[in-house]
């Protein structure tokens, strides 16, 4: 049985003319694929009905008739679409997916398209039994409780792209507090029936006097039995909203929290500076004591990373799940083996670098093997390329997994204006969607550099907790070694010491990795991610401390004057 996180979720959605699957047309459509909880890949295009487009839809959806007749031809969109339903063991995810589902399957058979055999995933009866006390679990209301912004609502691309942020949530939901691990278990759990489980009263009585004193800060609650084993620790933004929403009238989310809420007898909690602080701190204490309830997080998880092996003449790509001070380039932590071992093809097909498990002897030469014939290796085994032209090679996979565009995003320019020039406009629009493409996804491993070695830089943003005014975080190699909370300028200056001993005490790594910085780690790239639209990151290549001091004092001000933090002031390289 697949996990959850092995599955790539097809997110698709569809603006039509109509209500009517058998009637009515298809006239935008977007396919966001999600892999091991990130996005990895996305298609959206708009379609030409042949029909035309109510004035409510217009109105709705912003799509023009004009639009659509000038749009790719259903015979252009419907096979990329089907490509894409053909992954191995995709799964068809939709907010409400009985509609976008049955369009799709229609438009399909109606353009003489085979409609894949594949599973349908519904978010909107994933959040009904996940988070049964909501009001609303339409995408916008979704989006805005899990603090995704949407871009371009009521159009395909836009709500697909929300849709698979908000899948992502509820499958930590599920994985978290359903001990939902397979998608076998997934998709029968998103029909089954809605049960309602009562908060104890009783169990109130004996934690009401802590639950009037809870503060308003990030931190970490443990609740206890009555004869004081911690029965459950968890970590909150805000813990006085998080712990009461347990005792809450509405009822519980599963009947594993109702359990739980009714053998309760104490709650204590520690506060943090941060939320990331509690992040931590959370895991840790989990490890350490096993709470009952937290079945899930008592064991670590063996993540995998890409591995570059720089030191050796003619480097490798290959996939490991351990961290060794051999000279190695590592990539991750990556929470999919699947999303890896997609990541190393692409790279194989793209780079022209080593495949086989030969040793390459410098004085021996072997006739080259079929990926040398079909342009995917540069056969050194056979002296067909030098040791210098090869570390080049390796430098551009080193560049494209470190979010360096190498002139990519450039090259694909040169060839929409070529298509563009010669009146191919179809291909033009395809390379655009390309170049969209590649600069998210240069974009988002910029914001978190996915190199361990070079993951060295400084999170700036507004603070959460009362009476402070921005938060600090030093990053190292991946690891989190500093943090503080500023209330003044001055403080700034007090940094000066630590960033001397952190990054300037020419210890350029940070080995060994225990199963616990790894883990660590996961949880800091996550959190960062999720920061990324108002926070500075300040990178630490090729800077001297008093330059990472003054960029400092930039991003603070900023934050003291209430502007927007932008993450690439102090990025560049």
């Amino acid at each position: 049985m697949d996990s959850i996180w092995d599955i790539p979720y097809i997110v698709v959605d569809v603006e039509t003319t109509g209500s009517d699957s058998k009637k009515n047309r298809i006239i935008d459509i977007a396919c966001v694929i999600s892999l091991g909880g990130k996005i990895v890949n996305q298609y959206h295009s708009l379609v030409n009905p042949h029909q035309m487009i109510p004035e409510f839809i217009v109105d709705m959806t912003g799509i023009t008739n004009d639009m659509v007749y000038r749009a790719s031809e259903p015979e252009d969109v419907f096979p990329n679409v089907q490509r894409i339903l053909k992954k191995d063991k995709a799964i068809f995810t939709a907010h409400n997916a009985s509609f976008d589902y049955s369009f799709v399957k229609s438009n399909f058979e109606i353009n003489n398209f085979e409609f894949p055999d594949i599973p349908k995933l519904c978010t909107f009866k994933l959040a009904k039994r996940l988070l049964p006390n909501l009001q609303k679990r339409n995408v916008g209301f979704l989006a805005a409780y899990f603090g995704i912004p949407v871009k371009g609502r009521h159009r395909a691309y836009g709500d697909a792209q929300a849709t698979a942020y908000i899948l992502n949530n509820l499958l930590e939901i599920a994985y978290q507090e359903h001990n939902i691990n397979t998608i076998e278990e997934l998709l029968a759990f998103q029909n089954e029936p809605m049960h309602k489980f009562k908060a104890p009263v009783r169990s109130f009585k004996f934690v009401k006097e802590s639950l009037d004193i809870l503060p308003e800060e990030p931190g970490v609650y443990y609740f206890y039995d009555e004869d004081g084993n911690i029965l459950y620790i968890g970590k909150a933004k805000y813990l006085k909203d998080r712990v009461k929403s347990y005792f809450a009238l509405d009822s519980p989310n599963s009947k594993k929290i109702a359990e739980m809420i009714k053998r309760i007898r104490k709650v204590t909690w520690t506060c943090t500076d941060t939320e990331l602080a509690a992040l931590l701190l959370e895991t840790r204490e989990i490890k350490a004591h096993k709470p009952l309830y937290n079945t899930l997080d008592k064991v670590y998880r063996n993540y995998p990373f890409i591995k570059l092996t720089i030191n050796d003449d003619y480097p490798r790509i290959i996939l490991t799940h351990e961290i060794s001070d051999d000279g190695a380039e590592y990539f991750g932590p990556f929470r999919s083996i699947a999303l890896v071992e997609e990541t190393i093809q692409t790279i194989e097909k793209q780079f022209k670098i080593i495949k086989c498990d030969l040793n390459i002897n410098k004085n021996t030469k072997i006739d080259p093997c079929f990926f040398y014939h079909i342009k995917q290796c540069g056969a050194p085994c056979d002296a067909r390329v030098s040791q210098q032209d090869y570390a080049y090679e390796v430098s551009k996979v080193k560049n494209y997994l470190s979010g360096y565009p190498d002139g990519v995003i450039e090259k694909l320019k040169a060839k929409m204006k070529e298509f563009s020039d010669n009146m191919n406009f179809e291909q033009a629009a395809r390379v655009r969607d390309q170049i969209m493409e590649m600069r998210k996804v240069f974009e988002r491993q910029r914001i978190v550099p996915t190199s361990i070695n070079q993951n060295n830089l400084i999170l700036v943003l507004p603070a959460t907790v009362s009476g402070k005014i921005a938060e600090v975080f030093f990053i190292k190699s991946g690891k989190l070694k500093f943090q503080k909370t500023l209330a003044d300028l001055d403080i700034i200056e007090d940094t000066f010491e630590d960033l001397q001993k952190i990054y300037f005490n020419g210890n350029s790594s940070d080995f060994p990795y225990s199963q616990a910085d790894i883990k660590e780690m996961k949880i800091i790239t996550s959190w960062a991610f999720s920061v990324r639209d108002y926070a500075a990151f300040i990178y630490l290549e090729g800077k001297n401390s008093q330059e990472v001091i003054s960029e400092l004092s930039i991003a603070y001000s900023k934050i003291c004057n209430g502007e927007a933090l932008d993450d690439n002031v102090f990025g560049e390289e």
